[in-house]
């Protein structure tokens, strides 16, 4: 409590006094204005908008149009690129997202004309964050990327840990959390690097998001924690220190302290009126919404969740317009108000799909893949350039060498000859007849060992020639199997996405009318006397029954296929006894004596899996246990951990497994479970489990028939 008290008292002694520190500032640049040539304004006009744009961005618009103004009389292209771009910036801050994206489209047009780098990253950037702003995620990474590479390959510090946190928020955004604090934790140790003190607590509030949303209550509250502790003592940083403390309130939200975070929210909306920052007084309005609807005070809640849609919907802030939608879904309902809440549910509805894009992971991924085949490509050309300057300065170097080893020896040889024939002239006159027939025989040697040497190289040649055939070849089937493995991956997604959009608007679409028809029968079979459609009506409920429970079950596929694993301990017994709970209403399951025989281990694993996997087996043994005529009918579980694995057996006296079905049991709707009346999901959903775990299930040849299934699991 009193590290918290701290936080409170420091924003309040500093803010005050940061407001002067940068009046005063900007009251000196101001000054420098009126003395500076218009080249030299230009510079300092970006330093005032930057430095107004994220607190002031109302002020921070007027100086970035009067620089462009400035520009547009001094005819330079550069200056206008930069204004350009300053306007685009200071219209984010203000929430007006269509117009950043109109004029940084403008601004990289006139930097990519002026050749500047540093302003055509700056500007991606730009529009990336204003996509990623009205949920246009995919565009988002088609501009932050490209953003971010630049800024790396160019080795720009400026911009660069925003730019590292944009990414990172889109990744938030798509739930892909992992890659999401790969970026951050990089942006954030940068601007520790860099001693920026602003981007820390931005990046410090992304990080507590990513642990907000996965529902990891205390890291998240950790990572606010620091942020406030940074923020208290930045000058520059208002909208993230109210972020800050939006994200404080949300984690006491969570935790049910609903007096504490009413206090961290208002701060929060307080910092986000001086700067008018309206994104974030929309969802702050929204929390109010949801504490007065948990107090009890539905009548605030309706007023509070009024002013944050009216606010979301003028800067379209999609996300939380559909947030608002449901949630007035809720208060309607706590009303009893159901036809209001039925017509915001339509339009929660409604919207959603509107913005769910089933080619969102493909697109994601296509623009991920356009990045690395650009860095690939840029890498080769430098790898191609460097081989070529080496393979040049090699060749003069041996063409050097080889001159002075010649030269050397031709003045030692001279030097020999000399010296021989000053000493002994006379005496070696009738030598040197003999020594031109040597001269002439080495100049023979020589010229055999040159005619040899060309031989050789054109053989050499001509091997070089044969490989880089050989190389295109190759390279050609590596682009062909390229290719086809992108096409195959490509279906493979596009098949797991109808998957998924089918069960979606199955139980979306049909759901409702098997419910309603469940209904009708079970109501008919209470009114209805006529033995014959008595009989008619039972028939048909037992046949929907059986289509909800395949919707039920395929739902359960579904969930397993997205589930991200959550090891904890486990207690098998507990398991099994609630599945025992759940089960005990099912036909013959008081017929069965279900006995236990389970190891005290201590082994971690994740509990829905494991009780998924107990449930399927429990049921399967039960209803194959309906045509036994066996008079002690039992299913025998037993679990004990042996070399690192977990074995659980689940065993019976039932009607048995045919040995022609055993290869097909594990598959959907197999025959022998179509035989008898039965879905046959129930071990398909096993399997699924038990390779989620990567463990292995299989069926037990028993000597007295019975059936017994081992599931094996890592402990």
């Amino acid at each position: 409590m009193g590290k918290k008290l701290v936080y409170i008292i420091l924003s309040l002694i500093i803010l005050p006094y940061a407001g002067i520190s940068q009046q005063r500032w900007i009251d000196s640049l101001t000054s420098l204005l009126e003395k500076s040539p218009d080249q030299q304004k230009i510079k300092v006009y970006e330093q005032i908008v930057i430095g107004l744009w994220r607190n002031h961005p109302d002020s921070a618009l007027i100086y970035a149009y009067e620089s462009g103004r400035l520009a547009r009389k001094m005819n330079d292209l550069k200056a206008l690129a930069i204004t350009t771009r300053l306007i685009g910036g200071a219209y984010y801050y203000k929430g007006m997202y269509d117009s950043v994206i109109a004029y940084s489209h403008k601004a990289v047009l006139l930097s990519q004309e002026t050749k500047d780098s540093t302003l055509i990253a700056s500007s991606l950037n730009n529009i990336g964050l204003a996509y990623h702003s009205v949920g246009g995620y995919p565009e988002a990474l088609q501009y932050l990327l490209p953003a971010l590479s630049l800024k790396k390959r160019i080795k720009q510090e400026y911009g660069m840990a925003q730019t590292l946190n944009n990414v990172g928020l889109v990744y938030t955004e798509l739930k892909n959390y992992n890659k999401a604090r790969e970026y951050l934790n990089e942006a954030l140790e940068f601007s520790k690097a860099t001693n920026d003190q602003d981007n820390v607590v931005y990046s410090l509030n992304n990080i507590g998001e990513t642990y907000l949303r996965e529902n990891e209550i205390a890291t998240a509250e950790n990572y606010y924690d620091q942020s406030l502790a940074v923020a208290g003592t930045v000058i520059r940083t208002v909208i993230w220190h109210a972020a800050a403390y939006k994200g404080k309130g949300r984690v006491l939200l969570e935790r049910g302290q609903l007096a504490k975070a009413k206090k961290y929210f208002k701060q929060s909306i307080s910092l986000s009126k001086q700067i008018d920052e309206q994104s974030g007084q929309a969802e702050v309005l929204s929390y109010f919404s949801e504490i007065c609807s948990k107090e009890g005070k539905l009548d605030s809640a309706f007023y509070f969740l009024r002013k944050a849609q009216i606010i979301a919907t003028r800067i379209r802030a999609r996300d939380q317009v559909l947030n608002n939608l449901n949630s007035f879904k809720e208060l309607f309902i706590k009303q009893r108000r159901f036809d209001s809440a039925l017509l915001y549910s339509e339009k929660f509805i409604a919207l959603k799909d509107n913005l769910f894009d089933e080619n969102l992971a493909r697109n994601i991924s296509g623009i991920q893949q356009k990045i690395l085949e650009d860095e690939s490509r840029r890498a080769l050309a430098d790898k191609d350039a460097r081989i070529r300057q080496t393979t040049l300065i090699s060749y003069w170097l041996g063409v050097v060498v080889l001159m002075v080893v010649v030269f050397t020896l031709l003045l030692y040889r001279t030097f020999k000859t000399q010296k021989k024939l000053t000493i002994d002239l006379a005496k070696q006159n009738h030598e040197i007849f003999e020594q031109k027939e040597e001269i002439s025989a080495q100049k023979e040697d020589l010229q055999l060992s040159h005619a040899e040497l060309e031989a050789a190289q054109k053989k050499i040649s001509q091997q070089n020639k044969i490989l880089a055939e050989l190389n295109l070849q190759l390279q050609s089937v590596v682009n062909i199997r390229t290719q086809e493995l992108e096409v195959a991956n490509q279906q493979l997604r596009v098949v797991n996405l109808e998957l998924d959009n089918f069960i979606y608007k199955s139980s979306h679409d049909i759901k409702g009318p098997l419910v309603r028809l469940l209904g009708i029968c079970h109501v008919a079979l209470l009114d209805v006397k006529d033995e014959k459609a008595h009989e008619y009506f039972t028939m048909l409920s037992e046949t929907a029954q059986n289509l909800n429970d395949i919707f039920n079950r395929l739902k359960v596929v579904s969930e397993i296929h997205e589930l991200k694993i959550q090891y904890q301990p486990i207690d098998l017994v507990a398991i099994v006894r609630t599945v025992e709970e759940k089960l005990k209403d099912l036909e013959g399951y008081s017929d069965v004596e279900i006995r236990h025989q389970i190891a005290e281990e201590t082994w971690r694993s994740d509990p829905f899996l494991i009780e998924t996997i107990m449930h399927n087996m429990l049921e399967n043994a039960v209803k194959f246990h309906r045509k036994s005529n066996a008079s002690n009918k039992y299913i025998d579980i037993k679990a004990r951990k042996k070399d690192q694995q977990m074995l659980i057996s689940i065993a019976d006296n039932g009607i048995g497994i045919k040995d022609s079905e055993t290869e097909h049991i594990f598959k959907m709707f197999s025959k022998a479970a179509l035989e008898h009346k039965t879905i046959g999901l129930g071990l398909y959903i096993v399997k699924e489990c038990v390779s989620k775990l990567n463990g292995s299930v299989r069926l037990v040849q028993s000597e007295n028939k019975h059936t017994e299934f081992e599931v094996a699991l890592p402990a």
